[in-house]
């Protein structure tokens, strides 16, 4: 038997600190992107959480989100550039 297969199996057994975190944090983002979705933000997905965690109402730039996030400038101009059109598509529904 394999190191990592053992290790593997003793997770599911007795997981750690490490994987029971690591799960928690799935079910929340899963349960928050359904409660998203079923209230008309289908839109939305767990990706862009990497920009919505560290949003801030002072603003923040897209190099300092790259840097908290610890995602490549492009993926966060990516993110942020989807972003911005799920909330002009909001706004237009809401007349704004």
């Amino acid at each position: 038997m394999t190191t990592a297969k053992r290790r593997s199996e003793r997770q599911q057994l007795n997981p750690d600190l490490g994987v029971l975190s690591a799960r928690l944090q799935g079910t929340l983002q899963r349960e928050l992107f359904d409660r998203l979705a079923k209230q008309g933000h289908s839109e939305l997905h767990p990706r862009h959480s990497a920009v919505l965690a560290y949003l801030d109402e002072d603003g923040v730039r897209a190099t300092e989100l790259a840097r908290l996030s610890g995602r490549d400038k492009q993926v966060v101009g990516r993110l942020v550039d989807e972003l911005e059109r799920i909330v002009r598509g909001i706004e237009r529904e809401m007349g704004y």
